[in-house]
């Protein structure tokens, strides 16, 4: 009996380490995001880009920041709009690049993708480089954000969201140049910034851990284990130190024996209200996305991310 007791403790702390030196293994793996788009998607992207280009009567090149094909701005705002993208791209030494277009809400990330690869390999843009596509199809409207070279961790999905968080109320309300103005300006703001995920890693407890030996990590649980295992066994000496008076108050009490005994377990669940209003905390009428970074077909990774509105 004592010694199924011992190794039933001896087998717990033994998971115990292997739990915990799986959690805290310093080896790390990055994997890039899948990307599930259908090569045949592409072309469907590179034919919405190319009738929105014949129609419109632009082609893409260096100087142009902003391709309305929708009509959806004044000459002046078009005019404004695209200096502000400018004056934000030196400011973050990154390349910006907004479309505006009708079409189905399906093809956005893959008309974004092709776009990025045109751009990049046209020389019209950088390598990093900060794209969005504000779709006003008439069933679906949305918009659609991805960051390339180094927004695409700078201005990775995580911060994406948040840039949809702050633009997406002005998109609703037609606003579209104040939108696309304020886009810029966190763009060229995180490019500026320190790298989210590298920050977040470094200090996280799981990346200090991944800087230690190997063998600190192994050895340091596996001791505790050996000296809480070993104080155990001291202070039992190998026998049952509970007894039939452990839990008696001889001077106070009549009883001559005592025993705990399993009766039932009791669980009271407690609603808690979810606050889904604007006050305290980000929140907008799309729902924020699951992110949509992926590899375009010209084989570039990317940071993603998109809001219906």
């Amino acid at each position: 009996m004592i010694k199924k007791r011992i190794l039933h403790k001896i087998s717990i702390l033994a998971f115990l380490l292997l739990f915990f030196a799986g959690v805290f293994a310093p080896a790390c793996e990055v994997f890039a995001d899948e990307d599930n788009t259908d090569y045949g998607d592409y072309e469907i992207a590179a034919g919405i880009l190319a009738d929105a280009l014949s129609e419109s009567g632009q082609s893409l090149n260096e100087e142009q920041r902003l391709y309305d094909f929708y009509g959806a701005l004044s000459e002046k705002e078009l005019e404004e709009t695209s200096t502000w993208i400018a004056e934000q791209e030196e400011k973050g030494g990154i390349s910006i690049r907004v479309f505006i277009i009708a079409m189905d809400a399906f093809y956005e990330k893959a008309f974004l993708e092709e776009c990025a690869d045109r751009l990049i390999d046209k020389g019209y843009a950088g390598e990093n480089l900060a794209v969005m596509v504000i779709n006003l199809d008439e069933y679906e409207r949305g918009v659609s954000i991805q960051g390339y070279g180094l927004c695409e961790s700078r201005l990775c999905d995580d911060r994406i969201e948040y840039v949809l968080d702050d633009i997406i109320e002005y998109f609703a309300k037609g606003d579209y140049g104040y939108g696309i103005r304020l886009f810029a300006k966190e763009a060229a703001y995180y490019a500026e910034s320190v790298d989210y995920y590298t920050y977040y890693e470094d200090n996280s407890i799981k990346a200090k851990l991944g800087r230690m030996p190997w063998f600190v990590i192994l050895v340091a649980p596996a001791g505790v284990a050996a000296i809480g295992l070993a104080v155990m066994l001291q202070s039992s000496g190998g026998r049952m130190t509970a007894g039939g008076r452990t839990y008696l108050n001889s001077e106070a009490s009549g009883l001559t024996a005592s025993r705990d005994e399993y009766v039932r377990t009791s669980v009271t669940r407690t609603y808690s209200p979810r606050d889904n209003g604007s006050s305290g905390g980000r929140s907008s009428s799309g729902g924020r996305s699951s992110g949509g970074g992926g590899r375009s077909s010209g084989g570039r990774s990317h940071s993603g991310g998109s809001r219906r509105f």
